[in-house]
This record gives structure tokens, C-alpha cells and sequence, in this order.
């Protein structure tokens, strides 16, 4: 008889607690509808599209790893700001004072904005790097690529998945 009386209670507690769980580790309030991406104006004399493809793959990210919808400002979500360094540094200097490799850095300034949450608002410096071979005269496409995702990623955490 006492068996009888727990099943009820315990498909109570099952079934009143929920987890939610994403397969990109997002965290975003079920109020959040929206997400806007300002354009990151390129500070830089270098790489004079990498504020155009910064904007686009930081709202593709939203677009294909969230259920918010991209809208063009306002949004419960809002991200602005700009690239504000892109340094070229020779790395892994030989004996004959000639680097084997060079380092492409480029830091990123992300103003975020949670309307919802507004404790969870900030305005950073985000910079990741990359390095390739030193008789490539200039970063190749590759890795201007590989640093904007790792890049990317970084903003992507710091709002939406609490890292």
C-alpha cells in the first residue's frame, strides 16, 4: 500500500522539475525574443572588411545557434561596437634573429546589452590570435578566418552562456 503512495508523488516531482539543456550551451531567458548586431566599425588600417565579416558571423552565430530572431536594433539582446587592434608580431625567432612564425592579433570591443537582464550587460575587450608561416608576406585568409571564429565564440560565451 505505501508503494502506491509514493508513484503518484514521485511522478509529481519528475515531472515538475525541468531542465533545459542546449547542444551550443546557450543560456537565454525564455523572455528573450530577439537579437540585434550593430556594425562593428574597423578601427584598424588593416584588413579593411573585417568589420563587415566580424557583423555577419557574429549574427549568423545567433541566427543558427539560438531561437532568437535577428532584427536590425533593439533587441532584447543588442551587441555594438568595434575592431580595435590587428597586430602582426614575429613569434618563434631562430638563431639567426629571422622569425619562423608571425602572430596575427586582433582584438574586438563588444558593447552587450541583456534588456531583460541588465546585470548581465558589458563592455569588453575580446583578442585571440593565430599564427602561420613568416614567409607568407601577409596573414592568409585562413587564419584571419580562424581567429574571427575563435573570436566569435569568445562573444558568444560571455553573453549567452554565462562563461
Amino acid at each position: 500500500m505505501r508503494k502506491v503512495l509514493y508513484i503518484p508523488i514521485i511522478i509529481l516531482l519528475l515531472t515538475g522539475c525541468t531542465v533545459g539543456y542546449t547542444f551550443t550551451g546557450a543560456s537565454i531567458s525564455a523572455d528573450a525574443k530577439t537579437v540585434s548586431v550593430d556594425y562593428f566599425v574597423n578601427r584598424t588600417a588593416f584588413a579593411p572588411t573585417f568589420g563587415d565579416d566580424f557583423t555577419d558571423a557574429l549574427r549568423n552565430k545567433f541566427s543558427s545557434q539560438t531561437r532568437l530572431d535577428l532584427i536590425s536594433d533593439n533587441g532584447d539582446l543588442r551587441f555594438s561596437g568595434e575592431i580595435k587592434g590587428y597586430a602582426i608580431t614575429a613569434e618563434a625567432v631562430q638563431g639567426n634573429d629571422i622569425a619562423a612564425q608571425n602572430r596575427l592579433t586582433i582584438t574586438v570591443r563588444v558593447k552587450y546589452s541583456n534588456v531583460l537582464t541588465p546585470g548581465e550587460d558589458f563592455d569588453k575587450d575580446f583578442s585571440q590570435y593565430s599564427t602561420y608561416p613568416s614567409s607568407e608576406l601577409e596573414p592568409p585568409a585562413s587564419i584571419i578566418s580562424d581567429v574571427m571564429k575563435k573570436l566569435i565564440e569568445d562573444v558568444f560565451n560571455a553573453s549567452v552562456a554565462n562563461w
